[in-house]
């Protein structure tokens, strides 16, 4: 049994109180024989899936405190107190945590029943119990086998809720993590492929443009050098979010690895895409800080756009990433675009 019986107030007020109390302690008195007979029974029953030791250790503990309140109420009254009935639907918790099968707890709950029932009428019988009485006590039995059931399928269904909750949040940080740089937070390269051919289709529907952007920081390696490396992560979580922070909701900026980044700006022109590169450089400039101290950083900036730099994200992505490069050479803090050779702030 996993769930206790609820509280056995079922009962008719006008039986012999007298019988009842008798019927009560004649079955408190044999409660480890209940406790015994509902276990041989049991062990009788096919087992399945798997036996939890644990479980099976707790299970008589549970049957001699439900046998009890039983008998408790059939002998002066008394329902089972808020205590009582939270231990043992707590041994139901753990008998759902433990994966121990519904179908093994019912089966334990109806051989408790049909113990209880076998055991009263026996002690019925011995002490001359009036019918209604025996009958009151017997309904009592069934109402509490049957909450049991409801109560043990009821922690099942929390905990079978609890566990879907536990998995889709892991599933959804598995997600993350696959998707995203581990410093940052950014978009990583798998999900910014995805961003381009998004944006792609995008402007493919709208017949509009896009921006591509290759973003590599000049000096950072000087900030490793001098500061650290912890200290350059801090740099890099600031960068991410200074670019961030001059983009729009619906672009995209991501982390290649590195001190390299990539903007894609959904719909930018060549206009656009200009002043997006300005307000980059901007922020870079005044931005970063580390304890009291500013950091200058800059940046050297590749640019491609869709149409006419090329129709795929991986090459609009090539094309961009060759501008910057061209835009180190000429001596970085600058931006190159894909194609023209001309440089520009």
């Amino acid at each position: 049994m996993a769930v206790a019986p609820t509280s056995p107030a079922t009962g008719s007020t006008e039986v012999d109180p007298s019988a009842r109390r008798a019927l009560g302690y004649a079955l408190g008195a044999r409660v480890a024989d209940c406790v015994t007979m509902v276990e041989e029974a049991v062990a009788g029953m096919r087992w399945t899936g798997r036996p939890n030791p644990a479980y099976l250790e707790r299970r008589p503990a549970v049957i001699w405190l439900s046998t009890l309140l039983i008998a408790r109420w059939l002998a002066c009254g008394a329902n089972a107190d808020a205590d009582e009935l939270g231990w043992i639907a707590e041994r139901g918790r753990l008998a759902a945590q433990a994966r121990v099968s519904v179908v093994n707890i019912v089966r334990a709950n109806l051989a408790w029943r049909d113990t209880l029932k076998r055991v009263l009428q026996e002690e019925a019988a011995r002490l001359g119990t009036p019918r209604d009485v025996l009958d009151d006590t017997l309904r009592a039995v069934n109402y509490n086998c049957d909450s049991g059931i409801v109560r043990t399928v009821g922690v099942f269904d929390e905990h079978v809720d609890h566990i879907s909750e536990q998995l889709d949040a892991e599933r959804a940080a598995l997600r993350h993590e696959a998707l995203h740089d581990s410093l940052t937070g950014l978009p990583n390269r798998t999900l910014l492929y995805d961003r381009l051919e998004q944006a792609r289709r995008t402007a493919l529907r709208r017949h509009s443009n896009f921006a591509v952007l290759v973003i590599d920081l000049d000096g950072f390696k000087e900030v490793n050098d001098q500061l650290g490396h912890r200290m350059g992560d801090v740099v890099l979580n600031q960068v991410a979010a200074c670019l961030v922070s001059v983009v729009r909701g619906a672009d995209t900026i991501a982390r290649l690895g590195g001190d390299e980044f990539v903007a894609v700006l959904e719909g930018a022109d060549r206009a656009a895409a200009s002043v997006a590169c300005r307000r980059m450089l901007r922020t870079l400039l005044h931005d970063i800080t580390v304890g009291t101290g500013a950091i200058p950083l800059g940046a050297s900036i590749g640019i491609s756009l869709y149409p006419e730099d090329g129709d795929d994200g991986c090459v609009l992505l090539e094309v961009a990433d060759q501008a910057m490069y061209w835009a180190k050479l000429d001596g970085g803090r600058l931006v190159r675009w894909a194609g023209d050779g001309q440089a520009r702030p």
